[in-house]
């Protein structure tokens, strides 16, 4: 394999991969970890973008948060876990599938961290890692907040709905 598209997949990142693999562009340059300092939780969640992954369905995106929400919250945790027991394989396996969930619900800034996991798994550099899911985990509580946020403001809205059905 000489490249990679990561998911939500686009045409003009594919393009770009495509000419790079053919020598048509720079090779992309290794990314430092983001600065976390306190901010609003509302830049961790990305919601247009969620929504544009599912175009045809946009109804669907409370259901994924709030799938996320439930499933993939204690992902960090598990995977630092799993580095401090030596279970590389397992660790890669949990941050590879919440890399993919993380794309498609519009969380750039976590999806970032946990892409250079990734790579610092593969490159079996496990120690180094540990500062990186330290953020990756600061990260997951901002966006765990987000998420919430937007739950209870689609539920507030949805109640609104039900009650007056013809939005006025």
């Amino acid at each position: 394999m000489n490249g990679h598209v990561g998911k939500p997949i686009s045409i003009e990142a594919m393009t770009a991969e495509i000419k790079r693999v053919l020598g048509n562009a720079p090779r992309a340059q290794v990314q430092q970890p983001l600065p976390f300092a306190p901010r609003d939780t509302r830049l961790s969640l990305n919601t247009q973008q969620g929504l544009a992954n599912i175009p045809s369905s946009p109804e669907l995106y409370p259901q994924l948060l709030q799938l996320f929400y439930d499933h993939h919250q204690a992902d960090i945790q598990r995977t630092r876990q799993r580095l401090n027991d030596g279970q590389i394989r397992v660790a890669q396996t949990i941050i590879h599938d919440l890399k993919g969930v993380l794309a498609s619900i519009g969380a750039e800034r976590l999806h970032q961290l946990v892409e250079q996991i990734e790579s610092g798994l593969r490159n079996d550099d496990a120690d180094a890692l540990q500062p990186l899911i330290g953020y990756a985990q600061t990260e997951m509580t901002q966006l765990l907040a987000a998420i919430r946020a937007y739950l209870e403001r689609d539920n507030a809205d949805q109640s609104v709905l039900s009650i007056n059905p013809a939005g006025y």
